[in-house]
């Protein structure tokens, strides 16, 4: 999921981790639950263009107990990203105008995976 509120990119599945830290952290997420965030690191998701490279994030939480993988659009932004929203369709660009990763949304509230 990508989310707009979202502060940090979180992901409940350490198999998705290419580099993982083992600083503990913990989070309050939107139900105001805390969450346990088990070390940061980096990810690879393949790139939409296949004309792009692959995307590297950095400062990503493994957060066990987090239910999806949340992207956060504050996060994409400060790593250089474009984000746009057009007819519940979501689309992150690289700085040579490539898309990258591509969403659809989930419910009228822009909720998007």
């Amino acid at each position: 999921m990508i989310n707009s509120g979202c502060t940090d990119h979180l992901l409940p599945f350490k198999d998705d981790f290419a580099h993982l830290g083992n600083q503990v952290h913990h989070a309050i997420v939107a139900n105001r639950q805390k969450v346990p965030m088990y070390g940061s690191g980096k990810i690879i998701i393949q790139s939409k263009d296949q004309r792009a490279e692959s995307i590297v994030l950095s400062e990503v939480w493994y957060a066990l107990h987090a239910g999806h993988r949340l992207l956060s659009v504050p996060m994409l932004t400060s790593q250089g990203y474009k984000c746009t929203i057009n007819n519940q369709e979501f689309n992150v660009w690289d700085a040579n105008k490539r898309l990258v990763i591509q969403a659809k949304a989930l419910s009228p509230n822009n909720n998007i995976h």
